[in-house]
């Protein structure tokens, strides 16, 4: 077992968008290299360092305040533990050292932690590459990767940042039926890609939302609806995968939605509500209906039509372009073609879309 206490948070601090240290080095070498090319000028040389020495004293400022907030947040509760075999000890630490970042975010953003403590237990063997449960998480051991390995380490911080955030949406929070199970599946991947935001940068996080967009479009033929009504137990586990995968995707859609608005902070103020309204005492359940609401509510956007279409509908609009130069008009003329992902469906509940 390995605690993330104090003397692994100095190790997770610098594990965000790129390696702490070697960005302080990084910045040193450029403050050293702006000092020899001060010799032909002495003005321009001054400017340089006083410029470099109030980067580094505004990144070291910052760095102090995070890890701060994280001993503070590990500290508010029981404990951060992580729990492998001994042979995996290094990659265990390699692997959960940012955890303590995550939670702190997370923290917040959505509110307190809802438990004690977090315990993240690697088991190998498991059928699915995590299950969780309240303040307890099991995580395959493929996940777990030795310090230095990048790839690999984009998609651990992805997962277990998910299987965080399930803490909150998921075990704390559920939905108040099995038609509403959509809307907390989803909740747990908008706050997942909040923390990738954070963490491994904007690029990332729009790599990552477009990659899982055309893979929603790719399996999105054949599949019920996300909320329907008489919806049973969702016990298939490819079906729990795509109903997450597009309820993530679909958020993120309502939250633009929202945002045209002008008037709104988008679907952040929402889920605020939703958390106030849990952790004050209330069911700790949500419903689809009560949710559009309070999201019509806070934006004055009216989303029937958009509720109709992703959330009670199936499928998703493809569009098709072709261009041909007309040589009598000299114009380049542009078609656009649109078809449903169901167009050749052969479920009964499967429709064409609109």
């Amino acid at each position: 077992a390995v605690a993330l206490d104090s003397s692994l948070l100095a190790e997770g601090a610098g594990a965000g968008k790129g390696d702490g240290g070697e960005e302080a080095e990084a910045e040193t070498g450029d403050a050293e290299a702006g000092d020899t090319e001060a010799g032909d000028d002495a003005v321009e040389g001054d400017a340089s360092t006083n410029t470099d020495a109030n980067a580094d004293s505004t990144m070291a400022a910052k760095t102090s305040h995070n890890s701060q907030l994280r001993r503070a947040t590990v500290d508010a509760i029981g404990g951060v533990y992580a729990f492998a075999c001994g042979a995996r000890q290094a990659e265990l630490s390699a692997t959960c050292g940012f955890m303590a970042e995550a939670l702190a975010f997370y923290s917040q953003e959505f509110g307190a932690y809802p438990y004690t403590t977090y315990k993240a237990v690697f088991v190998a063997g498991l059928r699915s590459t995590t299950v969780t449960c309240a303040s307890l998480t099991l995580v395959s051991t493929q996940v777990l990767h030795a310090r230095g390995v990048v790839e690999a380490a984009y998609e651990a911080r992805r997962v277990l940042g998910q299987a965080l955030a399930e803490q909150w949406f998921g075990a704390y929070i559920v939905g108040e039926a099995w038609s509403d199970y959509w809307l907390v599946r989803g909740l747990a991947g908008y706050a997942a890609g909040q923390f990738v935001r954070h963490n491994l940068g904007h690029n990332e996080y729009r790599f990552r939302l477009r990659r899982d967009m055309q893979r929603v479009c790719h399996a999105d033929v054949n599949q019920r609806p996300l909320s329907y009504g008489g919806m049973g137990p969702v016990v298939r586990g490819d079906v729990a995968e795509f109903v997450g995968l597009k309820a993530a995707v679909v958020l993120h859609m309502l939250d633009r939605r929202m945002l045209k608005g002008g008037m709104s902070l988008g679907l952040q103020r929402t889920v605020a509500r939703v958390l106030v309204a849990a952790l004050s005492g209330g069911s700790g359940s949500v419903g689809t209906v009560w949710f559009l609401k309070a999201c019509r509510k806070v934006s004055g956007v009216d989303l029937k039509a958009f509720a109709d279409q992703w959330i009670y509908g199936c499928g998703c609009p493809v569009f098709h372009f072709s261009y041909l130069f007309n040589r009598k008009k000299l114009a380049v003329e542009i078609t656009m073609h649109q078809e449903s992902t169901n167009a050749k469906a052969t479920a009964p509940w499967a429709r064409p879309q609109l």
